[in-house]
């Protein structure tokens, strides 16, 4: 299911791994290239002005939100142990959904983390990478911070949906 978001690409959802996962999809080039936001960011927040202005002959680009943003909710997002590896799983398995074989990453913040660990586990998919403002680990106090986060927003949510701002 495909609908226009935005004037030079498409956008929909595809269940993976039991959630629906939002993308925007943009270009029809040989040289595919996932775009993975950061922390609390979406495809569009993140990437709006790659998907309108990076060369559409020569790349085909695909944003998503990560399950608990954006667009890919329900469910709310989580933070359990294992979050960037679900992450990453996600990503590469929605690239395989829409029949993108191999792909290389572009990964800004958490999208950074989530894009090495996607190209630790899946090398013979990932063609090149690029990631910024990245951690090559995650530290106890890291958890803490998205913990608080998770629950602000979720509140925040909450009380929105109740008429309170």
């Amino acid at each position: 299911m495909f609908s226009t978001l935005f004037v030079c690409g498409q956008a929909g959802q595809r269940s993976v791994n039991g959630v629906n996962l939002f993308f925007q999809r943009s270009g029809d080039g040989q040289h595919t290239v996932l775009l993975l936001p950061g922390a609390l960011g979406s495809a569009q927040t993140d990437f709006a002005p790659q998907l309108e202005k990076l060369d559409k002959r020569r790349f085909t680009l695909v944003a998503f939100d990560p399950r608990g943003y954006g667009r890919s909710r329900p469910p709310d997002r989580d933070f359990p142990p294992d979050f960037f590896h679900r992450d990453a799983k996600d990503a590469v398995d929605l690239m395989q959904a829409l029949g993108l074989r191999r792909f290389s990453l572009l990964g800004w913040s958490d999208g950074g983390i989530t894009a090495l660990i996607a190209a630790a586990l899946n090398p013979a998919l990932v063609q090149k990478m690029v990631v910024w403002g990245s951690n090559a680990y995650v530290s106890q106090e890291d958890v803490q911070i998205y913990q608080c986060e998770t629950e602000r927003e979720n509140s925040r949510a909450k009380y929105q949906s109740q008429g309170i701002s």
